[in-house]
This record gives structure tokens, C-alpha cells and sequence, in this order.
């Protein structure tokens, strides 16, 4: 769950002062450690990555102009 919330505020914080493994290393980190369930971690990091990675598109996005209903 902790990755999960990690993906999601990935571009929100601030991780200059922090050693850390950036998203698009995720799936190489898991490759090279052994796990009780590989496949389920695998999918797991797989679904975090994803969604830095489409937070990301999403932030570099211009925002929709969206006109008043004020106007005659």
C-alpha cells in the first residue's frame, strides 16, 4: 500500500535530500532481489509504475479552458 500512495504523489514531492530508487528503476529493482512471491511483487510494482508514469503525462498536460456560463 505504501508504494501505491508513493506512486500516486510521486510529482509532489520533493526527494533532493532523499536517496532513492525513481519509478523508471522500479521493475529493474525488483528483477535483481528475490521474493516469497515474485509474479504478485511483480505486478505490484508493475501497477505503481504505471501510475507515476501516468501522473506524470497528467501533470505535463495544459489544463482544458473551460468557459463560463456567464457569458451571453
Amino acid at each position: 500500500m505504501e508504494l501505491l500512495e508513493l506512486a500516486v504523489t510521486w510529482h509532489e514531492l520533493e526527494y533532493s535530500q532523499s536517496a532513492y530508487i525513481p519509478p523508471d528503476q522500479w521493475m529493474d529493482f525488483v528483477v535483481n532481489h528475490c521474493w516469497g512471491d515474485p509474479d504478485r511483487v511483480a505486478r505490484v510494482f508493475s501497477v505503481a509504475t504505471d501510475v507515476v508514469m501516468i501522473a506524470g503525462r497528467a501533470i505535463k498536460q495544459s489544463p482544458e479552458v473551460v468557459p463560463t456560463l456567464a457569458e451571453p
